[in-house]
């Protein structure tokens, strides 16, 4: 199974004090180099859009973003009053006038045949499918866009659902199914909003999904915790909470030596600090990780070859169990030499 679309991660970002703005070249410890676009929740930046909206400015003027990175903004129902929809539709609308590479995700289903927004796909869509009618309407409005589909493989669908991880996974693979035998004019590219660890980022591989996004990296960095480079999994280096994960063995601090993320060649120590600094420097460090190692991946020939490097480094027997899984459910042909292996 060929992947014939480079896979990307856009990070999700909010504004909560102490996470620092990756994306501004004027940082060299925070600055996080190679990021393709940035996500951010309508909920979080309500009192900034106003202010922008006011004074008749841009989203990448104001918060300093640089040019040819995609800026997707996603209203976050659960977070915003639904009176707000409306300002959200103007927001929206300004801003694209004046952006090419900026994408706004749909506020609800309903609002999906609007030309302003990205339709979504929510993952509750798998048990109550809507009409080929519906998605082919949205498609012939815009031609063949991004396509998001926000649902979440992780702790979203859990907390609504109580479903297993699995059965959760294996929602997203359905529906990324259903979306692509609507009748779109071309191909959609997918962008699977809840998904950005290492065993996620090998499943979408495996379904060719163009765009994942996730604000694990950051909330994984509050926890204590750390992506161990070449897809070797998540280890706790400062006990801020009770999260339990595996704490650092020898054979991840050699792997760790060898990182090249902007705080790890300035101070590697920085990663085991308690505190705002910690935190930030651990935020920086998985991203880079997570970019670094999704742009190894795309350089490979084939999605075979993709699965089989990251099946290499997953060390954790439930994300191989699973994987597995998912290969013999949805990708038999890709999982086929693994099997053997």
């Amino acid at each position: 199974m060929r992947n014939e679309t480079p896979l990307r991660f856009i990070p999700r970002f909010e504004f909560n004090g102490a996470l620092p703005c990756v994306w501004r070249e004027n940082s060299p410890v925070y600055h996080v180099p190679g990021i393709p676009g940035i996500l951010f929740n309508y909920g979080n930046i309500r009192e900034r859009a106003r202010w922008i909206l006011n004074s008749g400015g841009t989203m990448r003027e104001i918060l300093g973003i640089p040019q040819g990175m995609e800026i997707w903004l996603d209203f976050g129902d659960a977070f915003v009053p639904a009176d707000s929809a409306e300002e959200y539709a103007l927001f929206v609308r300004r801003q694209k006038e004046n952006d090419p590479l900026f994408y706004a995700i749909a506020p609800s289903a309903s609002h999906n045949a609007c030309s302003d927004f990205v339709p979504q796909f929510p993952w509750w869509f798998v048990d109550n499918p809507p009409e080929p009618d519906w998605m082919t309407s949205v498609a012939k409005e815009r031609g063949d866009i991004p396509m998001v589909w926000a649902v979440s493989g992780g702790s979203r669908a859990l907390c609504r659902r109580r479903e297993s991880s699995t059965h959760a996974i294996e929602n997203v693979a359905i529906a990324c199914q259903m979306v692509r035998g609507f009748a779109y004019p071309a191909r959609p590219e997918i962008h699977v909003i809840g998904w950005g660890g290492y065993l996620t980022v090998c499943l979408a591989l495996i379904l060719g999904v163009s765009r994942i996004s996730s604000s694990g990296w950051w909330r994984r960095a509050a926890f204590g915790a750390i992506h161990i480079p070449y897809a070797s999994g998540e280890r706790v280096v400062v006990e801020a909470t009770n999260w339990r994960r595996k704490n650092l063995s020898p054979a991840d601090s050699e792997l760790l030596s060898a990182c090249q993320c902007p705080v790890c060649e300035r101070d590697r120590s920085a990663l085991f600090e308690l505190g705002v600094r910690g935190f930030r420097c651990r935020a920086v460090h998985n991203l880079y990780t997570l970019l670094a190692l999704i742009q190894a991946l795309n350089g490979l020939s084939d999605s075979q070859a993709r699965v089989s490097s990251m099946l290499a480094g997953l060390r954790y027997a439930g994300g191989v169990k699973t994987l597995h899984s998912f290969l013999r459910n949805f990708a038999p042909d890709a999982g086929e030499g693994l099997h053997r292996g």
